[in-house]
């Protein structure tokens, strides 16, 4: 395994280092699984694989940051309906759901009749009147992978440190472009196979500078490069080492995308938690039911 680090020791020196982050690419199998993985994230015998590389390297500024989103969708009845069938299902009992999906409605068959009428004619929005569709705001469950963005700038102070950078801009460039597999049509020509290897997939872990995981910071799951952006002259102006003309500056942007949906780590309530107007929903927050009036919580 491939092993660097910029700048030179930053993983190793535990008296005088700094915080760094660790990427670390394996060979991919398929979509979400690297070669020789066993289990997944959230598995206690997880082991992301045979890794091929680790790259160490300084937390560059804006780093830090991470976020999720949830999608929603406003439904037209269907949302009070398949909450309340969905528990009366659970119930097996048809005829609870037929009632179930009556009451999540909440459509008489005057207000349906109603309703099918006033599509035709327009009588109801003639008088000022329009039926109730019932909305509810619904869940669709996540519908993108989280982003990362690192942006480093690089100072070569001589040769060593100037191939130092050279080889770690490689091995993330060998990262993340495909690979050919199968028998090439045409004899030395390698895009005339058939088929594109996916490329590696990377690990994204930040230390403290003793060299142990900074758990206060949020973990990024396995990820692959989707972008990555070399400029030697950021100042719009070519400045090369005399020595050996390696580049004085070097910026490089990557961009790592998720192969795995987040989810919570809440446990899942498998009760049937209906309310009605005999068991009302109640509120068990001590906050809030402190400041009710009346309520002398201690």
């Amino acid at each position: 395994m491939a092993n660097y680090n910029f700048p030179q020791g930053i993983s190793s020196n535990r008296i005088s280092g700094q915080p760094y982050m660790m990427l670390t690419s394996y060979e991919s199998k398929n979509a979400i699984e690297s070669t020789g993985q066993t289990g997944h994230g959230a598995n206690t015998r997880y082991n992301p694989a045979l890794a091929k590389s680790s790259i160490a390297l300084y937390i560059p500024p804006n780093a830090l940051t991470t976020g999720h989103v949830s999608t929603y969708g406003q439904d037209v009845v269907g949302g009070a309906t398949k909450a309340l069938v969905g528990s009366a299902w659970d119930k097996g009992s048809m005829g609870e759901v037929i009632l179930a999906g009556l009451k999540g409605a909440g459509i008489s068959a005057y207000e349906a009749v109603a309703k099918q009428a006033d599509k035709g004619t327009g009588m109801l929005a003639a008088q000022g009147i329009a039926v109730n569709n019932h909305l509810a705001l619904t869940y669709k469950g996540p519908t993108q992978f989280r982003t990362h963005q690192f942006q480093f700038t690089f100072f070569p102070k001589n040769k060593p440190e100037a191939d130092t950078i050279q080889l770690i801009i490689k091995d993330l460039e060998n990262g993340m472009l495909p690979r050919m597999k199968g028998m090439s049509k045409i004899a030395g020509r390698t895009l005339s196979a058939p088929f594109f290897q996916s490329p590696r997939h990377w690990t994204i872990d930040f230390f403290k500078k003793d060299g142990t995981p900074n758990n206060y910071l949020f973990q990024i799951g396995k990820s692959v490069i989707t972008a990555m952006t070399v400029n030697h002259d950021q100042q719009s102006t070519v400045s090369l080492h005399i020595e050996d003309e390696s580049p004085v500056q070097t910026a490089l942007s990557l961009t790592f995308q998720e192969i795995e949906l987040q989810i919570s780590s809440d446990e899942t309530i498998d009760a049937d938690t209906t309310t009605t107007s005999t068991t009302p929903q109640t509120d068990n927050n001590p906050l809030r039911a402190a400041n009710r009036p009346g309520q002398n919580i201690s």
